[in-house]
């Protein structure tokens, strides 16, 4: 019994975290990416060559890349390789579906959360890599569930025609 009521506390408090807090939905034209960031993050400007965008905490401690990419090759070769740890990374969490791969886990310390979804007909990936402090997971748990949640892809900016898949 005892167990049941320390979840229900601890997820009753992480959805409260979540409502309390409030998120800003940023948006890549070039490859059709929404992401709801919290509002009170700095934006730093679109990369040159409007791939994506780095948003950073108030702090600094955290910040998110949020950007997308033409596909080379198949969506099965893209999930594959964007389900590949990067240097310096260990992964502890890792699950791929025909249209979405998210990873996590530790990189130099930190933690890391990227999610991405293959939109677009298959020709494009849209995804984001979150990097925060390993001592502020539970800070970050209801930042992670919007994130996850938000990532979309839609038409990108002089697309002829395209789906819209949010998973």
């Amino acid at each position: 019994m005892i167990p049941r009521l320390v979840a229900a506390l601890l997820f009753g408090a992480g959805l409260a975290a979540a409502q309390a807090q409030s998120f800003t939905r940023h948006v890549n034209p070039r490859f059709g990416i929404s992401l709801d960031v919290p509002s009170s993050w700095i934006a730093r400007p679109m990369s040159d060559n409007g791939d994506g965008r780095v948003i950073v905490s108030p702090d600094g401690t955290a910040q998110v890349a949020m950007f997308g990419a033409n596909i080379q090759g198949s969506a099965a070769q893209e999930r594959a390789r964007r389900s590949a740890p990067l240097d310096g990374e260990t992964i502890t969490y890792r699950h791929a579906t025909i249209s979405r791969v998210t990873v996590s886990g530790y990189r130099n310390g930190r933690v890391f959360y990227r999610a991405g979804v293959i939109g677009c007909v298959g020709t494009v990936w849209a995804s984001f890599d979150l990097e925060y402090p390993a001592d502020a997971v539970a800070r970050y748990d209801a930042v992670v569930r919007q994130m996850n949640r938000s990532l979309a892809i839609a038409m990108p900016e002089g697309a002829a025609e395209c789906d819209d898949q949010r998973r």
